[in-house]
């Protein structure tokens, strides 16, 4: 039986289709493994975006979670306002309402969930675009939780301290001390190194002649974060916060 031109064109569309399909799937396979279609079809959407904008200093979405950015870019978009008290960190700091602790309207809450000294330096600008008139800054932990050497954590802290000393002058900066853990942390961390990293952020605070704030000694026992003021061994209670208030509230007011 012959086929009639229109079902021979017909047939070869089918065909063409059909390859396409092939070599897309064969793509996806061989090209994005491990990876899936959709978070590399999205990452690549991201990196399109913050690579047309010079302004990032080769900011790379790629290399952090969505939870960072989503963060990141609601800072962008929250208007600014004067005499801005920036406490700037890690889960630490995101995870308590300090404007009410503090009863200030003037401090803002900068913190991101598993941040490290690196997510800081590429956020800094933010904080420093509009000279707040003073940063809480505690950052380090997770550095040492990825067992990152001390030597390149302190790198990275001073990187962040000439970042501000050099884009906003005249803002008054608080190196708060990094606190230790508790063995109820299901990962093992040195307690040790914490200490050795809070007597560099002294030294650093002395060489920018900011303030150092030591909370380390009021939330410590035996070396390891105090049972009272935590339910997981590293994050901070009620009580917890309680204690970091009254030991920073003459700082901030």
């Amino acid at each position: 039986m012959l086929l009639s031109p229109k079902s021979k064109k017909k047939n070869w569309g089918m065909v063409f289709s059909i390859t396409l399909n092939i070599i897309f799937l064969t793509y996806v396979i061989v090209f994005i493994p491990k990876k899936g279609l959709t978070t590399y079809l999205m990452s690549q959407q991201l990196l399109g975006r913050y690579f047309n904008n010079t302004s990032q200093d080769n900011f790379r979405p790629s290399e952090f979670s969505s939870y960072y950015l989503d963060r990141r870019s609601l800072f962008e978009i929250i208007p600014q306002t004067p005499n801005n008290i920036v406490f700037l960190g890690d889960s630490l700091i995101e995870r308590c309402e300090w404007s009410e602790i503090l009863e200030n309207s003037n401090v803002k809450n900068r913190g991101i969930a598993g941040d490290n000294l690196y997510g800081i330096l590429k956020r800094l600008d933010q904080v420093t675009v509009n000279r707040p008139k003073k940063i809480f800054l505690m950052i380090g932990i997770n550095d040492v939780i990825s067992e990152q050497k001390l030597e390149e954590i302190v790198k990275k802290y001073r990187m962040v301290l000439s970042n501000i000393k050099q884009s906003s002058p005249s803002t008054e900066v608080y190196i708060q001390s990094v606190l230790p853990v508790n063995s109820r942390f299901n990962k093992p961390v040195d307690n040790n190194l914490i200490f050795r990293l809070n007597q560099e952020l002294q030294v650093l605070a002395g060489e920018f002649n900011y303030q150092y704030i030591d909370l380390y000694s009021f939330f410590t026992i035996d070396n390891e974060l105090s049972y009272r003021y935590t339910n997981d061994g590293i994050h901070l209670n009620g009580e917890g916060y309680a204690v970091w208030k009254e030991i920073i509230k003459n700082y901030v007011n």
